[in-house]
């Protein structure tokens, strides 16, 4: 007999996205079951930013001069050992091919996490910007 207080129930729930040959694990075996009156919370990075040579996420730095970079997670915490040719992405840089592939005049961050699967940073520093599917048909109309 199935129990009414039950409002969302998931078993082993596995989710992976494919950054260049290798595969970003966002969720692995996941199994939960949330009842009546009770919260769920879900925190994790943003992950906007992937390393297209390890598949780690970016982190965002601040130097001592002030300025805003991003650089591989795996990087930063490991040395130059890891992710030898990853490299060093400034923030505007950032911004700037955002708001050009959204077609936005100005950063909105809300807009961007809102229609931006994912971007992965190339070892000569470009940018692969990934859309998500329905934010592609609302582009073209706009």
């Amino acid at each position: 007999m199935p129990n009414n207080d039950i409002l969302l129930e998931v078993s082993h729930v596995s989710k992976q996205f494919p950054v260049k040959k290798r595969k970003l694990h966002a969720v692995s075996d996941v199994s939960l079951t949330l009842s009546r009156g009770e919260l769920l919370g879900i925190v994790g990075e943003s992950g906007l930013l992937i390393c297209g040579e390890c598949g780690c996420n970016y982190r965002r730095i601040t130097r001592s001069s002030g300025e805003i970079v991003w650089r591989c997670a795996n990087r930063v915490e490991h040395g130059k050992l890891y992710c030898q040719e990853s490299p060093t992405i400034s923030e505007q840089k950032v911004k700037d091919e955002l708001c050009d592939a959204l077609k936005l005049a100005d950063y909105d961050e809300a807009m961007i996490k809102d229609h931006i699967e994912h971007v992965v940073v190339g070892r000569d520093g470009s940018l692969e910007i990934e859309i998500r599917q329905q934010t592609i048909a609302q582009i073209l109309s706009w």
